[in-house]
């Protein structure tokens, strides 16, 4: 289906191994003319990939090629929260998106074909997208999530209430529809926030900033002060 037969050779011996497949020589490695068949353990793992939770858990021991989803993954997993319903949505969406991805890239031009009497599906990873999408629209949080993300991308000028001042820090609220929560410090350059300027800030106090990025661990919105409104 667009690898080279020594490439299918190695992935089925992997899948051997690891009890996915079955060999009739009942060998943990397939020669060319073995035949194989899928487990119930394959099948197992197959039917379990409309579950966003598995999908998860998975994408915790895939060989990412692509390094950025690798590196997004292996620091959510650093959080205390990784188990958070947002951090599995997430990693199970990054984990799907790259196969996705990977099937389009990889899976092109044929190097032998089979004729279609002997053709057989492969598992179509359609599926567990749909689930994703299922569980965009009916879990309120996820929705939310959603909802958020798309509207408060990196850059995004917004205007927050302040609601606690503390040690340097600025704790702020903004969007009254899902009350969120923003954070800003005069101890790191990134916030712009100068000691002169925090000073100045008192409870109730409306600051305009830009979002910088979205901080899993503090669920808040790590912000870039531009000025005080009023």
């Amino acid at each position: 289906m667009g690898h080279k037969d020594t490439i299918i050779h190695r992935e089925l011996n992997y899948m051997l191994k690891k009890g996915l497949l079955l060999c009739e020589t009942l060998l943990p490695h397939a020669d060319i003319d073995d035949r194989v068949k899928i487990t119930l353990t394959g099948k197992l793992h197959l039917s379990l990939l409309s579950n966003m939770t598995y999908i998860a858990a998975c994408a915790e021991n895939i060989n990412f090629k692509n390094s950025e989803v690798m590196m997004r993954i292996s620091r959510r997993l650093s959080l205390h929260n990784y188990l958070s319903k947002i951090c599995v949505y997430l990693n199970a969406k990054d984990a799907i998106e790259y196969l996705i991805d990977y099937r389009r890239l990889f899976l092109q031009g044929h190097y032998s074909f089979i004729s279609e009497q002997k053709c057989i599906s492969i598992y179509d990873i359609q599926e567990a997208k749909n689930s994703l999408e299922k569980w965009e629209n009916e879990d309120p949080e996820i929705r939310m999530w959603v909802d958020c993300s798309k509207k408060y991308i990196a850059g995004t000028v917004i205007e927050a209430e302040i609601v606690k001042k503390d040690r340097g820090a600025l704790i702020c609220r903004f969007d009254e529809q899902y009350n969120l929560k923003g954070f800003l410090s005069t101890t790191d350059e990134e916030y712009s926030l100068s000691n002169e300027i925090y000073q100045t800030i008192e409870d109730n106090s409306v600051v305009r900033c830009r979002i910088i990025e979205y901080d899993l661990q503090h669920n808040s919105y790590q912000l870039r002060f531009i000025e005080i409104v009023e």
